[in-house]
């Protein structure tokens, strides 16, 4: 039986590492679309001292969806873990 706990805790840190990319991503597009130096200047120092969390949210994230695949009993091998492993490390 999957752990609930666990299974919460894979999507949560999941979902908040790539909505750190996305948003970030767009934030960053909005404003040096603006051409405001101050405020480039200000939204890019941010970015610099965020960008490094995103790492190990997406790594805790990882090693949660083994900890899922495992307590259900699926093999880290199969098709389907593989392909999407394969995509996201590829969309990166």
């Amino acid at each position: 039986m999957v752990s609930v706990v666990t299974l919460v805790a894979h999507v949560f840190f999941a979902t908040l590492a790539f909505g750190f990319v996305i948003v970030g991503d767009f934030v960053l597009s909005a404003v040096a679309a603006s051409r405001d130096p101050r405020a480039i200047r200000v939204a890019y120092g941010v970015a610099q001292r965020a960008g490094p969390m995103v790492g190990p949210l997406f790594g805790l994230a990882i090693l949660l969806g083994f900890t899922v695949a495992l307590e259900r009993g699926e093999s880290l091998l199969s098709p389907w873990l593989s392909s999407r492993m394969a995509w996201s490390s590829a969309a990166r």
